[in-house]
């Protein structure tokens, strides 16, 4: 499990991209005191991180608006690699937490596994977390 740990975490610091496309999740809503659990629909479509920069912690995401808050589709991000993967980070131009992990494990199909989690700065304050897969580009 480890070499396969280490050789995973090579491949993804030595990618030119890293493709990912997300599933179902789960979100919750906080209304006053109480808060509210629910499935969630992942419906943002391919993200790309690109532009990686490990020494300056910084990348990029690409994809659709709805899924990046981003009218240009791009947001930039801050980088950083831990012995548990990739993470991305970043507010978005809604002013939406948005974090990405990278792990450095993949499935029979040798996808990476990706977990990305926003959290809104809307009144009633919505988080969710969806779950993926990541191909590289080498």
């Amino acid at each position: 499990m480890e070499a396969q740990r280490n050789k995973g975490l090579d491949d993804l610091t030595g990618a030119i991209s890293i493709s990912c496309q997300f599933d179902a999740g789960h979100g919750a809503a906080w209304r006053g005191d109480s808060y509210s659990v629910m499935g969630a629909s992942w419906q943002g479509g391919l993200i790309v991180y690109d532009s990686m920069d490990f020494s300056a912690s910084t990348a990029r995401m690409t994809g659709s608006e709805g899924a990046t808050g981003s009218r240009t589709g791009e947001v930039k991000m801050r980088v950083a690699v831990t012995d548990n993967g990739i993470h991305f980070t970043s507010f978005n131009p809604r002013g939406d937490l948005v974090s990405t992990t990278v792990f450095p494990l993949t499935d029979k199909r040798d996808r990476y596994i990706a977990v990305m989690s926003t959290h809104s700065t809307e009144f009633n304050h919505y988080s969710s977390q969806f779950y993926g897969l990541c191909d590289t580009l080498p």
